[in-house]
């Protein structure tokens, strides 16, 4: 997949014996400029999200209305499908099987299997694969954020300003949480019985979650302010214990669920953070509206000092450079 020739990696930083890491090797530099590095583009306007259902099958959504199937070891574009309305989010619910959230705020679930043969073992025609299988609707805004909470259940955040979750198989929504004041930009799953979300609002809210139970979901926790007066903008799960969120601060933060404690600030960025993404079990990718991704070492234990970071090559054609920027080892609660 990797055409044209390469800079060598980026040395990792002295604190890699802090944390006891070895030196990522399959992480090289992209050449400037490379279009090998470009898989492909979109009709028109932002990519807005991505994900990955399986090993080797990337989907893109964007402003275009559309959803694009790559294939990164051809390095080619396997399919295009139609949608009505702008896409906002979209999250993987199989290998083949992804939902998407929209500006109409509808939620809508699609077949995406590369693979699918009929009855006979044939491969069946994009035409036949390549679909809408349902649509959700109750959300009375865009829907922004989607996470999966099981495996028919979606939880979705809108511009409406409430979190709503769905049974998939039905199209029933089983839930409704309200409490913040402004557009859900984002919403994670942390645990069976702990959900995320942020807004509009400036705030991170935690909501205890039981969908099965009549009641048994409430607002246990709201981080005011979160990012410094701006709005919060994503959010990632570290762990059952650690979450992380980017915000218009032009800062990513790192934190502790227990407490609402701050354990890191990650700065660096020129403007706004608007996507995460979690590499591996110990690496943090931040990517901001000032077309830079930058990439930090997650500690093992808790951050006190020491940075561990490197260079990672970038592949959306929305992103133009790729850099790291130290911890700053902060401890201070929310109010």
């Amino acid at each position: 997949m990797y055409a044209g020739s390469y800079t060598e990696p980026t040395p990792l930083s002295p604190s890699a014996e802090t944390f006891g890491v070895d030196a990522p090797t399959e992480v090289e530099t992209a050449p400037s400029g490379a279009d090998e590095y470009i898989i492909g583009t979109h009709m028109m306007g932002s990519v807005n999200a991505l994900c990955l259902p399986k090993p080797g099958l990337l989907v893109s959504v964007g402003a275009d209305k559309g959803i694009q199937l790559w294939d990164l070891e051809a390095e080619k574009q396997l399919k295009r499908m139609e949608n009505n309305r702008i896409i906002q989010c979209v999250v993987p619910m199989s290998e083949t099987v992804i939902a998407t959230g929209g500006e109409d705020g509808t939620i809508k679930t699609w077949d995406v299997d590369p693979d699918a043969v009929n009855d006979e073992g044939v491969k069946k025609k994009w035409s036949q694969r390549a679909r809408k299988l349902t649509e959700l609707t109750g959300h009375t805004g865009a829907v922004n954020g989607l996470d999966m909470y099981s495996e028919n259940m979606l939880i979705s955040g809108s511009s409406d300003g409430t979190v709503c979750a769905w049974e998939t198989d039905t199209g029933t929504q089983v839930v409704k949480l309200e409490g913040h004041e402004g557009a859900v930009n984002d919403v994670i799953k942390v645990d069976d019985s702990t959900i995320a979300s942020c807004s509009a609002d400036k705030t991170i809210k935690i909501w205890n979650f039981a969908p099965t139970e009549s009641g048994g979901s409430s607002l246990k926790a709201s981080w005011d302010d979160a990012h410094k007066g701006q709005n919060v903008l994503c959010l990632i799960r570290i762990s059952d214990s650690v979450v992380a969120s980017g915000g218009g601060d032009f800062m990513g933060k790192v934190w502790d669920l227990a407490d609402g404690g701050t354990l890191a600030a990650l700065k660096g960025h020129t403007s706004a953070v608007q996507s995460l993404a979690v590499i591996g079990d110990r690496m943090l990718a931040t990517g901001s509206a000032d077309m830079t991704v930058r990439c930090d070492v997650i500690p093992s234990r808790p951050i006190r000092a020491g940075c561990l970071h490197t260079t990672l090559p970038v592949f959306c054609p929305l992103l133009s450079a790729a850099w790291a920027a130290p911890w700053v080892p902060l401890r201070s609660h929310v109010d």
